[in-house]
């Protein structure tokens, strides 16, 4: 999950995050983010 975190640290960089990363009710860690350039990623964690 560390790594995971550590990639959608990254990707917020200069971005904007949509949903924090954080625990859910389907997986450990999950975020939305919109990178530095404005392409959207969602990080997804089991």
């Amino acid at each position: 999950m560390a790594k995971a975190e550590q990639m959608f640290q990254t990707l917020a960089d200069g971005g904007t995050i949509q949903m924090p990363f954080e625990a859910t009710f389907w997986a450990k860690g999950f975020g939305m983010v919109a990178d530095k350039f404005g392409t959207p990623w969602m990080i997804n964690c089991d």
